[in-house]
């Protein structure tokens, strides 16, 4: 009875652990936005990843609606069905990376409201 009991309880932590892990694994990377595709620097492994302009589809921005206040982000769609998600509070230079984007010539798909899916997961607008 007490096993189950802490199973129940545990639940909870164990999610948002979970959820703590995938936003740390995704907010440590940095990106280089180039003319010819962007350069994704993981800080971690400190492994380099180049996306062709060609394996991208375009981007959008959005902005996501928290207890304490909205935060932007930028979608970055790839053709093979990836995406990209750049949150406003995940890097210092956030302004610079839409007009970086448009500057290089990548396509604006346009905005696209947050709708919630389940807990971590949400409905992306430009999905094939």
């Amino acid at each position: 009875m007490r096993l189950g009991l802490i199973l129940f309880l545990s639940l909870p932590f164990g999610a948002l652990f979970y959820m703590y892990f995938i936003v740390l694994l995704k907010t440590t990377k940095s990106y280089i936005i180039t003319p010819d595709g962007i350069e994704v620097i993981n800080l971690l492994t400190f492994q380099k990843t180049a996306i062709s302009k060609k394996e991208i589809l375009g981007f959008s921005t959005s902005e996501i609606p928290y207890k304490i206040g909205n935060f932007k982000e930028i979608l970055i769609y790839l053709k093979n069905g990836d995406k990209i998600d750049l949150m406003q509070f995940a890097y210092f230079n956030f302004k610079k990376i839409e007009p970086a984007l448009i500057d290089k010539r990548y396509d604006f798909l346009g905005y696209e409201p947050y709708i919630w899916k389940w807990v971590n997961s949400r409905v992306y607008k430009f999905d094939k």
